[in-house]
């Protein structure tokens, strides 16, 4: 049997790997859309901006979700532009992922966690939070 650290490096390192990364992550996506799209009507509101008079970073997302099941693309830009960007950021990412497995020098992607690229996503975040809660902002979208 397999360890955590055997499974993780085939998954990553190898092409075979990659390939059944890939495809997992497409059959639990469209898995978890088709479930969404049939229970997303008992998902209860969010009272964050109830309570706090204020959007969060996530706010809009869930009706984001509803307008992209619907094919409403107008809709889902005006709920939530950032998380929609990230979406198909992720999807084009996952397909570049899965078709270089296909090359004939191909190379497992290196893993660069201590990157200070990622201090970008918590900067990205809170800037998002604070444009969506000026006036101007909540003048065109809400």
């Amino acid at each position: 049997m397999f360890t955590k650290r055997q499974r993780f490096d085939y998954l990553w390192k190898t092409r075979g790997g990659n390939r059944l990364l890939t495809a997992g992550v497409v059959l639990v996506s469209a898995a978890a859309a088709g479930i969404y799209s049939v229970f997303s009507r008992f998902i209860p509101s969010i009272a964050f901006h109830d309570d706090r008079l204020f959007h969060c970073p996530g706010c809009g997302g869930t009706r984001m979700v509803r307008c992209l099941l619907a094919g409403d693309w107008m809709g889902a830009v005006y709920y939530h532009p950032l998380f929609l960007a990230a979406l198909l950021a992720g999807i084009v990412w996952l397909i570049w992922f899965f078709l270089r497995t296909f090359r004939k020098d191909w190379k497992p992607l290196r893993l660069l966690v201590n990157s200070r690229w990622w201090l970008l996503l918590p900067i990205v975040l809170i800037g998002f939070t604070l444009i969506r809660n000026t006036p101007f902002y909540q003048q065109y979208f809400y």
